[in-house]
């Protein structure tokens, strides 16, 4: 997820301060949060490692990576709130279809489907891969 986001736990650029997972996930991503002290979501290593293995729980969660991807994005609640809310039995595009989830994650799943889309082509052909360059934080 480096690629498309800032990180996977997504911390926002120039504040240096994660905000899309508290400290109580972290946690049971076995990460340590202790205030003024320590914040391993900050730590690249730790943070992707933890990243993956919330996406895997996502994934089994909720049976699909796009699902898992969109409640990444948006919450797994929200996703599942969503589901309930359209009869149970849909998947990401029924959800997008019924305009039942936030554009930003309607625009979210694609672009990482595509980014995985392209990776797997670059390395069956002679194409380089894509580069991934660390996204800049301005005062990190």
């Amino acid at each position: 997820m480096t690629r498309v986001d800032a990180s996977p736990w997504q911390v926002a650029g120039g504040r240096a301060r994660p905000v899309a997972v508290h400290a109580e996930a972290a946690r049971a991503y076995h990460m340590r949060v202790v205030d003024d002290v320590i914040d391993e979501r900050l730590s690249p290593p730790k943070s992707t490692e933890a990243g993956i293995s919330f996406l895997s729980d996502l994934k089994s969660k909720l049976g699909s990576w796009d699902l898992a991807f969109a409640a990444y994005n948006c919450g797994p609640f929200g996703v599942l709130g969503r589901i309930a809310r359209a009869g149970g039995d849909v998947g990401f595009w029924d959800l997008v279809d019924a305009e039942m989830l936030p554009e930003e994650t309607a625009n979210y799943v694609p672009t990482i489907e595509a980014f995985a889309s392209s990776s797997r082509t670059c390395s069956v052909s002679s194409l380089p891969a894509p580069r991934c360059d660390r996204p800049s934080s301005p005062g990190i």
